[in-house]
């Protein structure tokens, strides 16, 4: 997921949203990128993102199980973060984005894909979208 500002920009893979009733199908009078968005929003997602990654240098936050997403208290704050996460790295993109990446085995991420995961974050937040 790159969110800039409140603003979800792109999002990939399997994501929880808060409040959206079971059996809602995704239509284009529905479309999912909306509701992604305006839950994201709505929840406050990035302010949390924010406070996840202040004092981090550099501005990056690898939580490697569920018991570190756990005592974060991550899960039940960001919205979109789907059951069977085992591991997020959230990294800084720019001044207002955010790269937040999870996988569902823990200590997924090597240093080596940290460090690219951090790298890609930084050229997401130089881009003018």
């Amino acid at each position: 997921m790159f969110s800039r500002g409140p603003k979800l920009m792109v999002a990939r893979g399997s994501f929880r949203i808060p409040g959206l009733p079971e059996g809602i199908p995704v239509t284009a009078n529905y479309p999912i990128d909306k509701v992604l968005s305006k839950s994201f929003e709505v929840t406050g997602s990035e302010r949390v993102l924010r406070d996840a990654v202040k004092g981090q240098a550099p501005a990056l936050l690898y939580l490697d199980s569920q018991a570190a997403i756990d005592r974060t208290k991550l899960y039940g704050d960001l919205c979109f973060l789907a059951k069977g996460i085992q591991s997020v790295l959230i990294a800084r993109a720019g001044e207002a984005g955010f790269v937040v990446v999870g996988a569902n085995a823990p200590r997924a991420f090597s240093t080596k894909q940290r460090k690219w995961i951090a790298s890609i974050a930084k050229k997401l937040g130089t881009m003018d979208l």
